[in-house]
């Protein structure tokens, strides 16, 4: 793989698993850890993160209806081998608030850009 498949990379099957361990522990645990803001970076991963952690499945038999209160975060995504998973649509309760001061200044891709909003 080239550096090209790093540059704002999406989540893998392991990391949406472990977004949804955390969701799991996250809403058994929803009267002690109950956060009304997310910040986050504006980094592809980072909002799927955001999205697997503080999201909610939406039920997408009736015209993507999303429950009363929630507002759409994440639509369908479909496999792209090698670079992206199939995820469902998910909508959240909560304000996630994406900022470029969150985002990663070290590491291996120091200049790490930012992909097209067309590709979320």
């Amino acid at each position: 793989m080239g550096r090209e498949h790093h540059c704002d990379a999406h989540l893998t099957a392991r990391g949406w698993r472990q977004t949804a361990a955390l969701h799991k522990y996250l809403t058994a645990h929803n009267s002690i850890i109950s956060p009304q803001v997310v910040y986050v970076s504006p980094l592809t991963r980072t909002l799927e993160t955001a999205a697997g952690v503080f999201g909610m499945p939406v039920h997408e038999g009736v015209d993507g209806h999303v429950d009363q209160g929630a507002t759409l975060f994440m639509n369908h995504q479909t496999v792209v081998p090698g670079l992206r998973c199939q995820a469902g649509p998910i909508a959240t309760t909560m304000h996630v608030v994406a900022l470029e001061l969150c985002r990663e200044r070290v590491g291996m891709w120091d200049d790490e850009a930012l992909g097209d909003d067309d590709d979320l």
